[in-house]
């Protein structure tokens, strides 16, 4: 607060007076939640230098100067920005435009804890002039971002470029407030710190969240002493939430997600509930299928439906390789896509994506193979009890019939037939066999289907059936013997 005050060009009792007076305001009941919107992001830059003639000693305090101003002229009180060079010992990583793990940079300096946003600038000479290469980590989510990087020709370019790639690569923060069934209301940070759209002073940079936009919810949570280890910052898989409606710095999200509950936290002051802006860094995205309970082995073979949030229709997207890989295609006019899986006619996944956002995606599922060919086994074991079936009542039919016209002889040929076919004790023991030779998940499946099919077996695998045509056979016999 005092930064921005600062900023602003209050004089120092007099800002002291301001902090004691916005102290009590917010610290009475019904004003802490706005604090979050009226507090300006507190932003540390580094710089990193090539050391070259081109690039001059004064470098370093000319950003300073430069970069603060026109924060203070373009974003106002939005950001609170402090500049300075990197430390020495990080610049090897900047140079090689490489981000070290998040909890690794504040581990090493934990100052940076203390801030929302670290940006890294790093300016080095190329053939024709400069390359300024820009990226953030957004330090309560531990996420940075994709470098962005611009040629400029001459070295007075440098600073107002080197602004531009900060506002591009800056990601806007939300903290949630309310879930109601799929809807999420947020609100950004600073977000009443902008200024209004009808302020000549009031650029237009990608720092805010508007309609259309799509958030990535993330858990943050705290132990007793108020410090986040680092597993206390995970992004909430396979959830997004597209930005349907904005005023002022309210959000009203609509959420999409594979899980019914993705929000299922215990509210509580350790825990904060926190959505980043998602802006896409790539072309593509490789979705990879593993087996949940096996990472190793992939999901081969698995069809993937793609739809558009809203719509009822879905599109066939393609079919797994042999790795359990799938490429999907960012799409400018649809960059959130629901992805269904499904092995066979079974649906084994519902995945809310975003292509372009990370080059590979991984999602364990349950493997579904032992279930797919469970129903390969037991649909050939009802095709074969139902062309068993068939067979058998044929034969008894032209039986009866050759017996009715006295064709003795071509009845008990038929009847050598029928007692050829299996019998029910044969069929049954032929399903005993594929139980003991398969997988549990299979074996469960022909089991199921050995009970359901005890009544069909019953009555048209009767061999009673048989030794009541042999009967028939021998009665018919017996007449023509008495008739002669």
């Amino acid at each position: 607060m005092i930064g921005w005050l600062s900023t602003c060009g209050v004089p120092g009792p007099t800002r002291v007076i301001w902090v004691l007076v916005f102290s009590l305001i917010y610290a009475a009941p019904g004003y802490a939640q706005s604090i979050w919107e009226l507090t300006p992001y507190k932003v540390k830059t580094w710089v990193v230098l090539e050391s070259r003639p081109l690039i001059p000693p004064t470098a370093a305090a000319q950003l300073d100067h430069q970069l603060r101003r026109s924060a203070d002229s373009t974003l106002g009180a939005v950001w609170d920005l402090q500049v300075e060079e990197a430390p020495v010992e990080c610049r090897g990583d900047y140079f090689a435009l490489q981000e070290p793990a998040p909890d690794s940079v504040l581990t090493q300096f934990p100052a940076v804890d203390g801030f929302d946003k670290l940006m890294v600038v790093v300016v080095v000479c190329d053939d024709n002039g400069y390359r300024v290469n820009v990226a953030e980590l957004d330090v309560r989510t531990r996420v940075w971002s994709a470098w962005a990087s611009q040629h400029v020709d001459t070295w007075a370019r440098v600073a107002d470029v080197t602004f531009t790639l900060m506002c591009e690569t800056f990601v806007p923060l939300a903290q949630i407030r309310r879930v109601e069934d799929d809807q999420v209301t947020a609100y950004v940070r600073a977000g009443a710190l902008l200024r209004p759209e009808s302020s000549v002073r009031r650029w237009n940079v990608p720092i805010e969240i508007t309609t259309g936009d799509i958030l990535q919810p993330v858990i943050r949570r705290a132990d007793r002493n108020g410090k986040v280890s680092s597993d206390g910052v995970k992004p909430i898989q396979w959830t997004v939430l597209l930005v349907e409606e904005q005023v002022g710095g309210e959000l009203i999200c609509k959420t999409l997600s594979g899980y019914k509950q993705p929000f299922n936290v215990r509210r509580s002051a350790r825990v904060e509930q926190l959505a980043l802006l998602i802006r896409p860094k790539y072309d593509t995205t490789t979705l990879r299928l593993t087996d949940r309970r096996n990472p190793e082995q992939p999901l081969v073979g698995y069809d993937i439906y793609s739809r558009r949030p809203g719509a009822e229709v879905s599109e066939f997207m393609g079919r797994t390789d042999w790795r359990g890989l799938l490429q999907i295609d960012s799409d400018e006019e649809s960059p959130v896509r629901v992805l269904y899986v499904k092995n066979g006619n079974r649906l084994l996944g519902k995945l809310p994506v975003i292509p372009g956002q990370m080059l590979e995606l991984t999602a364990p599922l349950r493997n579904d193979d032992g279930r797919l060919e469970a129903e390969g086994v037991v649909l050939g074991l009802k095709e074969n009890l139902i062309d068993l079936v068939a067979r058998r009542e044929v034969l008894s039919s032209r039986i009866r019939a050759r017996i009715e016209d006295g064709k003795l002889a071509e009845a008990e040929q038929l009847l050598g037939e029928l007692g050829r076919l299996e019998t029910k004790d044969e069929f049954n023991s032929r399903i005993d066999r594929r139980i003991r030779n398969s997988k549990d998940d299979v074996r469960q499946m022909i089991n199921a289907f050995k009970v359901e099919s005890r009544a069909l077996l019953d009555r048209y695998l009767d061999p009673s059936r048989v030794r009541e045509l042999q009967s028939m056979l021998d009665q018919a016999r017996a007449s023509d013997a008495g008739n002669g």
